[in-house]
């Protein structure tokens, strides 16, 4: 590839307009969603481009199709695997964020005040609980090791691969047969599997029906409406 020319942040006004000059594209992946999206018509203004690289993980906001009509064909990279352990990190606290109520009890200490029995009303122990992830690759298997030493009740998984049976019992967990088996049974539910077509929209109304009544969904991809 010959004089490549880079550019980080396509949702910058200025890498939209020198689209056209570029060979190759850097996309930072807390900056490249929504307005950012390397879309069809984004795309066909960039005349030079080979190649477009997620300084990350996770190409859900290229257009995929495109990129592969485009120019004889965009490569479209990832660094697969570089933030697991940030990502699990992040799942698990914020469980515990929402959990122990912090948000509400925050917001009460800026505005000057504090009724402890108001943030009570809504705070759990992890302990004793029983939480789910969907999906059990690099972030989710990380994620129930994570939660061992808090003692919950159950560590319950849903993924069509199991794990294997001596690293299901070193980590303490099961595997559950279908996901609306595992909603009735979570006090949480952390999502960690990678949005594609037939992830798109899982956790529809219909399935959050399933769910146990006053229970956490925990995001880790756009899955939800």
């Amino acid at each position: 590839m010959s004089r490549l020319k880079s550019s980080i942040g396509i949702g910058d006004n200025k890498t939209l307009k020198d689209a056209h000059k570029l060979n190759s594209m850097l996309t930072n992946p807390l900056r490249s969603f929504h307005p950012g999206y390397l879309t069809a018509e984004r795309l066909a203004k960039a005349k030079k481009l080979k190649i477009a690289i997620t300084a990350g993980i996770g190409s859900d906001h290229v257009d995929l199709n495109a990129a592969n009509e485009t120019n004889g064909g965009v490569t479209v990279i990832e660094v697969t695997g570089s933030n697991v352990v940030s990502v699990a990190e992040h799942v698990i606290m914020t469980i515990l964020t929402l959990v122990r109520n912090f948000v509400p009890a925050h917001e009460q200490i800026q505005a000057g005040d504090w009724n402890v029995a108001a943030v009570a009303k809504g705070e759990y122990d992890l302990e004793n609980k029983v939480v789910g992830t969907v999906a059990v690759g690099r972030i989710g298997e990380r994620v129930l090791r994570r939660l061992k030493p808090f003692e919950c009740k159950e560590l319950l998984y849903f993924d069509y691969q199991p794990l294997k049976p001596e690293i299901e019992k070193e980590i303490g967990c099961r595997r559950v047969d279908s996901l609306e088996e595992m909603l009735g049974q979570c006090d949480v539910v952390t999502i960690n599997c990678p949005l594609h077509e037939k992830t798109q929209g899982l956790f529809n109304k219909d399935m959050i029906a399933k769910m146990k009544p006053g229970k956490i969904i925990n995001c880790d991809d756009h899955l939800v409406y």
